[in-house]
């Protein structure tokens, strides 16, 4: 009797930590202290307030799955855009933006201010779909508030950038209708953010790192980047905020750069051959990564031409990188992988395809 009543006990505190980093709730959101650009490496579910997105001006009601709840406050005025970019390039993500009034620890007044709901137009071509996939946002140089369903002359997954003036709380709800799998976000215009003064953030040593947010320095001097793999990233802390509706209501900060990666060294990552090869179905590889990083693959034929692009989200130490080959023909393959500084080539066969 023991020992299953322990079970039980063990298997609760498993669930409970397991909810507690979930920011699927708008009222469990992660409330960022600043611009710093950030990876979400994986969507926990739908939360448990299921009907909370209500009703929008994109898409009606939406049905929440794969879902992640983000808040900031502005501290400078000015303009505030963002790019999203899908971790698998296939994946069909939304998004929404609020205004919220009040406590940035509430959800209870929030006003819809943009609505992106393209992608798939079901019945169409893969081509028809295409500009609806990959990377949305808000942009400077855009004047449509909301995109709806499926993909038209109308949709190009890009809204426009919103003026926000100092004090003015806002939510980003993304969701991710196709998988559980993340996506990179980063940061344009020229507002600032700021730790709000209602949240009391705790010393370093009562936080806890992220398991599946990670950040990077703002992009601002060079807003048109796009290789995240150029650079060490660093796991967000995590703070649970008091006073707040739920428990696993949390702040999420840049590392202090101590506690970070230190980009001025170059450790060195570790690459092994990729295996089974030759292959007739998928293939891996093995990566010994000395800190946090975004692992980057790209598949050339012999012609020299990209055959496959993929990202990974490589943590410290040993892991298994798993490279597809499903668009893949027969014959013989280079395999370039770039993480921080470092630079691998393989080579790998593909046969009876």
């Amino acid at each position: 009797m023991k020992n299953i009543l322990l079970s039980i006990f063990l298997l609760l505190i498993a669930c409970v930590t397991q909810a507690q980093e979930r920011f699927a709730d708008c009222a469990g959101a992660l409330i960022l202290c600043d611009r710093s650009d950030l990876i979400v490496k994986r969507l926990n579910g739908r939360g448990n307030e299921v009907a909370e997105v209500g009703y929008t001006s994109c898409s009606g009601r939406l049905d929440e799955r794969n879902s992640i709840w983000i808040k900031w406050q502005v501290g400078t005025a000015g303009t505030v855009g963002f790019e999203i970019e899908p971790l698998d390039p296939a994946d069909d993500l939304d998004f929404i933006v609020w205004h919220l009034d009040g406590d940035i620890r509430t959800c209870s007044r929030k006003y819809e201010l943009r609505c992106m709901a393209t992608g798939e137009d079901i019945g169409s071509t893969t081509e028809v779909s295409r500009p609806c996939r990959g990377r949305m946002g808000l942009t400077a140089g855009r004047a449509d508030t909301q995109e709806g369903d499926g993909c038209g002359a109308d949709h190009d997954n890009f809204l426009a950038a919103i003026d926000a003036g100092a004090g003015e709380n806002y939510i980003l709800y993304v969701n991710n209708y196709t998988s559980d799998k993340g996506f990179k976000l980063r940061w344009s215009g020229d507002a600032g953010f700021v730790v709000p003064a209602e949240l009391v953030l705790p010393a370093t040593d009562d936080t806890r790192m992220s398991g599946a947010i990670w950040f990077s320095a703002p992009s601002d001097a060079d807003p048109l980047r796009n290789d995240w793999a150029a650079a060490a990233i660093s796991r967000a802390f995590v703070a649970k905020v008091t006073g707040a509706r739920v428990a696993n209501t949390f702040a999420g900060c840049m590392p202090d750069k101590g506690d970070a990666a230190d980009t001025g060294v170059v450790p060195a990552f570790e690459l092994g051959l990729p295996y089974p090869n030759p292959t007739a179905a998928d293939a891996s590889l093995t990566l010994e990564a000395p800190y946090d990083a975004v692992v980057r693959i790209d598949v050339f034929d012999l012609f020299g031409r990209v055959a496959y692009t993929q990202e990974y989200i490589a943590e410290r130490g040993i892991q298994v990188l798993a490279l597809s080959t499903e668009q893949l023909g027969s014959g013989l393959y280079v395999i370039h992988l770039r993480a921080g500084e470092n630079r691998f080539t393989r080579k790998l066969i593909v046969t009876n395809k």
